[in-house]
Protein backbone atom coordinates (compact mmCIF):
# COMPACT_ATOMS: atom_id res chain seq x y z
CA UNK A 1 0.00 0.00 0.00
CA UNK A 2 1.07 3.61 -0.83
CA UNK A 3 -0.07 6.88 0.15
CA UNK A 4 0.55 10.40 1.14
CA UNK A 5 0.19 12.30 4.83
CA UNK A 6 -0.67 15.78 4.87
CA UNK A 7 1.04 16.32 8.30
CA UNK A 8 -1.68 17.11 9.56
CA UNK A 9 -4.16 14.64 10.26
CA UNK A 10 -5.28 13.08 7.35
CA UNK A 11 -3.50 9.67 5.18
CA UNK A 12 -4.86 9.08 1.57
CA UNK A 13 -3.88 5.43 0.90
CA UNK A 14 -4.12 3.27 -2.45
CA UNK A 15 -2.99 -0.52 -2.79
CA UNK A 16 -4.82 -3.92 -2.11
CA UNK A 17 -4.72 -6.50 0.23
CA UNK A 18 -6.08 -10.02 0.82
CA UNK A 19 -8.23 -10.92 3.83
CA UNK A 20 -10.86 -13.32 4.62
CA UNK A 21 -13.11 -12.23 1.95
CA UNK A 22 -10.68 -11.88 -1.16
CA UNK A 23 -8.79 -9.23 -2.20
CA UNK A 24 -9.18 -5.87 -1.23
CA UNK A 25 -8.56 -3.01 -3.07
CA UNK A 26 -7.99 0.62 -2.38
CA UNK A 27 -8.03 3.53 -4.60
CA UNK A 28 -7.97 7.49 -2.87
CA UNK A 29 -9.27 5.94 1.32
CA UNK A 30 -9.35 8.80 3.65
CA UNK A 31 -7.92 7.75 7.23
CA UNK A 32 -7.34 10.17 9.85
CA UNK A 33 -4.21 9.83 12.03
CA UNK A 34 -2.24 10.78 15.44
CA UNK A 35 1.26 9.94 15.55
CA UNK A 36 2.60 11.20 19.23
CA UNK A 37 6.55 12.27 18.97
CA UNK A 38 7.64 8.72 19.86
CA UNK A 39 6.35 7.73 16.92
CA UNK A 40 3.25 6.00 17.74
CA UNK A 41 0.12 6.34 17.30
CA UNK A 42 -3.69 5.42 15.87
CA UNK A 43 -5.43 5.47 12.76
CA UNK A 44 -8.88 5.47 11.21
CA UNK A 45 -10.30 5.17 7.86
CA UNK A 46 -13.46 5.86 7.20
CA UNK A 47 -15.74 3.32 8.05
CA UNK A 48 -13.66 1.27 10.26
CA UNK A 49 -14.87 0.16 13.19
CA UNK A 50 -12.49 0.34 15.30
CA UNK A 51 -8.68 2.35 14.92
CA UNK A 52 -5.79 0.53 13.84
CA UNK A 53 -2.27 0.66 15.84
CA UNK A 54 0.14 2.49 13.71
CA UNK A 55 3.97 2.54 14.79
CA UNK A 56 6.54 5.19 12.36
CA UNK A 57 9.76 2.91 11.48
CA UNK A 58 11.22 5.95 9.56
CA UNK A 59 10.30 9.82 8.27
CA UNK A 60 8.77 7.60 5.33
CA UNK A 61 7.43 4.33 6.45
CA UNK A 62 5.05 3.19 9.25
CA UNK A 63 3.91 -0.29 10.37
CA UNK A 64 -0.26 -0.72 10.78
CA UNK A 65 -1.99 -3.37 12.77
CA UNK A 66 -4.88 -3.64 11.80
CA UNK A 67 -7.53 -4.55 14.72
CA UNK A 68 -10.28 -5.71 12.31
CA UNK A 69 -11.16 -9.12 12.49
CA UNK A 70 -8.48 -10.33 9.99
CA UNK A 71 -5.90 -8.65 12.29
CA UNK A 72 -3.14 -8.03 9.59
CA UNK A 73 -0.19 -5.96 9.57
CA UNK A 74 0.95 -3.57 6.53
CA UNK A 75 3.94 -1.21 6.36
CA UNK A 76 3.25 1.53 4.40
CA UNK A 77 5.47 3.87 2.02
CA UNK A 78 5.69 7.00 0.35
CA UNK A 79 3.69 7.36 -2.78
CA UNK A 80 6.54 7.43 -5.87
CA UNK A 81 6.13 10.51 -7.88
Amino acid sequence: MVGRADGVGTFTVSGDASSSNGLDQYAGTVVTYNIAANGRGTAQAVGDQSPSIVYMISPTKMVVLMTDQDARVTIFQPEAR
